[in-house]
C-alpha cells in the first residue's frame, strides 16, 4: 500500500525562527502531518539521526555551517531525499554547488505560501515516484531469480 502523501516526513532548517514556525503553519495548514524544525547544522544532524525524512528544506545561509555544508553531510551519509534549498542571496556559485551535492531544487527568498505548497508536493511526488520504482524493480529482481 503506497504512503499517504500528506504523511511525509519534513524537516525544515532555518536559522530564522519566524521563517520556521511560517513554514511550519503553511504545511501542517495544508495537511502535512509530520513538520520538524531545525535552528542550525547540529540540530538538523540530530533532527536526521533520530529520524528518516522525505524532505527537506534548507536555507543556505545558517549561523555557523552552512546550509550547502549540511547538504554535503546528508549525501554523505546517504540520505536521499529530495533536499530544496533556499537563500536570500542567489548566485551562480551557490546554486552550482548546490546542484552538484544533489540537491532537487534551489529558491530565492522570499518564499510565499503557494510556492512553498508547490516545491514540496512536486518534491514529495518525485520522492515517493522514485521509491515506487525502486520497489517494483527489486521485486522484479526478486521474481526473476
Amino acid at each position: 500500500m503506497e504512503k499517504n502523501f500528506y504523511s511525509a516526513k519534513i524537516l525544515i532548517v532555518d536559522d530564522e525562527e519566524s521563517i520556521r514556525q511560517t513554514f511550519e503553519i503553511f504545511l501542517k495548514a495544508e495537511g502535512y502531518q509530520f513538520v520538524k524544525t531545525a535552528a542550525n547544522f547540529d540540530a538538523a544532524l540530530e533532527a536526521l539521526r533520530q529520524e528518516e525524512y522525505d524532505l527537506i528544506i534548507s536555507d543556505i545561509v545558517l549561523i555557523g555551517p552552512s546550509g550547502t555544508d549540511l547538504l554535503e553531510k546528508i549525501r554523505e551519509t546517504g540520505v536521499k531525499c529530495p533536499v530544496v534549498m533556499i537563500t536570500g542571496f542567489p548566485n551562480l556559485e551557490s546554486a552550482a554547488r548546490c546542484i552538484r551535492h544533489g540537491a532537487f531544487d534551489y529558491l530565492s527568498k522570499p518564499v510565499n505560501k503557494e510556492t512553498l505548497l508547490l516545491f514540496t508536493k512536486r518534491a514529495l511526488y518525485h520522492w515517493f515516484a522514485v521509491n515506487k520504482a525502486q520497489r517494483l524493480q527489486q521485486e522484479n529482481e526478486k521474481y526473476r531469480r
